[in-house]
């Protein structure tokens, strides 16, 4: 959730996919986008997929970038 003392103006959302949701604010010292991820967990199989879209999205973003989530690597 987004405070309602942050104008809609300063702040977008996107659902990369239904694992993945990226909202970035525009402060005033540029962009920060906070990108929350759920890896899933599959007993025996590496789950990397949103993993890798996660990495694509932080290096294309110019962009401060806040990583979180339930990522489920110790399970690798």
């Amino acid at each position: 959730m987004i405070s309602k003392n942050i104008s809609l103006a300063l702040w977008s959302w996107q659902a990369v996919n239904p694992d993945i949701a990226v909202i970035t604010i525009q402060t005033y010292r540029g962009p920060v986008q906070i990108i929350n991820v759920y890896n899933p967990r599959v007993e025996g199989v590496a789950q990397t997929e949103n993993i890798i879209s996660v990495i694509s999205l932080l290096e294309t973003e110019h962009a401060e970038s806040i990583l979180l989530g339930d990522i489920n690597l110790y399970h690798l």
